[in-house]
């Protein structure tokens, strides 16, 4: 082997090492806001977060989810919150927390900005797949309403009761 080709391929390891380093915290809150934001249907913010496999931990100076029925209100709002973990476990896929610091959690708190999701957003989002979802849901929920156990819930209101007591002779 090549002392320089060795050198130089350590030199542009260490150089993507410290990009994924630099850029994994940002990339990883983007993913985790997108994914909060469309579970609850308003947006998620997440204020510098940062993730370590080195003594590894997950913590944020401040997280806010803002009420979808209220956008000028968060649902849940936390001041620095950090997540120590134990290392070995997460290689085989296993998360072992073992200390959470929590400085405060609050609800109900005003908002600064608007945290309605806008309408192109959420236009966007909605992909073609969940377009095939949607028009499945609707076709089979007029399937159900066509069949007859539920037309028999409708005509139960005609019944007799007293008619049916008479001939089954009860008392």
């Amino acid at each position: 082997m090549r002392k320089s080709g060795l050198i130089t391929l350590l030199v542009i390891l260490a150089i993507f090492i410290a990009l994924g380093f630099i850029f994994t915290d940002r990339w990883l809150e983007s993913e985790l806001e997108d994914l909060g934001t469309g579970m609850v249907g308003a947006k998620v913010e997440i204020d510098n977060l940062d993730f370590s496999f080195i003594g590894p931990h997950l913590s944020w100076q401040r997280l806010q989810i803002t009420n979808p029925r209220n956008t000028m209100t968060n649902m849940i709002e936390t001041g620095f919150t950090e997540f120590k973990m134990e290392f070995w476990p997460l290689l085989r896929g296993k998360v072992i927390i073992e200390n959470v610091q929590m400085d405060s959690i609050r609800s109900g708190t005003v908002r600064e900005t608007d945290g309605a999701i806008p309408k192109k957003e959420k236009e966007a989002k909605e992909s073609s797949e969940d377009k095939v979802f949607k028009d499945t849901k609707s076709n089979l929920q007029k399937e159900v309403e066509n069949q007859p156990v539920f037309r028999l819930a409708g005509s139960i209101k005609n019944v007799n009761v007293d008619s049916i007591i008479s001939i089954l002779k009860l008392k």
